[in-house]
C-alpha cells in the first residue's frame, strides 16, 4: 500500500541522486521489512543515534538552564545535565526502535535517504526500463527454490552486471500480504509485528 506522499518522495530521491539518468543501478527497493531496519551495528545507524543523543543532551541542559535559579537542579553543571539528556534520549531511541524513531520522516519528501539495498525482499521494487530485458533473460535462466529465491537471483543479477541496488528510507510503502515467495507458505501475523 502506498504512503500518500510516495510518488513526491521517490520522485524526490531519483531527482536528488540524478537516477532518472544513471545506468548504473538496477533495482530501487520502496520496502524493507521495519522489523529489520532497526539500530545495528552501522557507521549510518550509529551516526543517527549519537545524533539523537546530543540534541537530547541539549535539549535537557537548555531546559534545566531556563529554570530559575532557586531550583535545586540548577545547582549540578550543564555537563552533568547534557550526560543524563543525551543517555535518556539514546535509551528512549533504543527502547522505541529506529523504525518509529525515523517516522517523522515519512511526512517530508526531501528527509528520504538513498541507502544500499540488502538482498532480502523484493516486493515494492523499481526497476529502470533499460534493464528489464536483460533482467528478464537472466531470470529465465535462474531455477529458484527455498533455496536460492528470487531476491538473491536478482543479487546475482546485480554484482555480476556491475549494478548498484538502493533502498529508500524510510520506507515509502507498506507491506500488507501474508504470502511469502521465500517459502511459499502462509504467514501468520506475527511474523509481519
Amino acid at each position: 500500500m502506498l504512503d500518500e506522499s510516495a510518488l513526491k518522495s521517490v520522485y524526490f530521491v531519483m531527482s536528488y541522486f540524478d537516477l532518472f539518468s544513471a545506468v548504473d543501478w538496477l533495482f530501487l527497493k520502496l520496502y524493507y521489512p521495519e522489523k529489520w531496519s532497526g539500530y545495528g551495528r552501522y557507521v549510518r545507524t550509529v551516526v543517527e543515534l549519537a545524533g539523537y543523543s546530543v540534541l537530547g543532551g541539549f535539549l535537557c541542559a537548555g531546559v534545566v538552564r531556563l529554570m530559575p535559579r532557586c531550583c535545586s537542579c540548577r545547582s549540578m553543571p550543564a555537563w552533568f545535565w547534557f550526560a543524563v539528556g543525551a543517555a535518556f534520549a539514546a535509551l528512549l531511541c533504543v527502547s522505541t526502535g529506529r523504525q518509529y524513531v525515523e517516522s517523522w520522516r515519512r511526512h517530508f519528501a526531501s528527509t528520504h535517504q538513498l541507502v544500499a539495498a540488502p538482498g532480502c525482499c523484493t516486493q515494492a521494487t523499481l526497476y529502470p526500463a533499460r534493464v528489464v530485458s536483460d533482467l528478464c533473460a537472466y531470470l529465465a535462466r535462474v531455477h529458484s527454490n527455498s533455496k536460492f529465491a528470487v531476491d538473491l537471483a536478482l543479487d546475482g543479477f546485480a554484482r555480476t552486471s556491475g549494478l548498484k541496488s538502493y533502498l529508500v528510507e524510510p520506507n515509502v510503502v507498506r507491506h500488507i500480504g501474508l504470502v511469502s515467495s521465500l517459502s511459499h507458505q502462509s504467514k501468520t501475523a506475527r511474523h509481519f509485528l
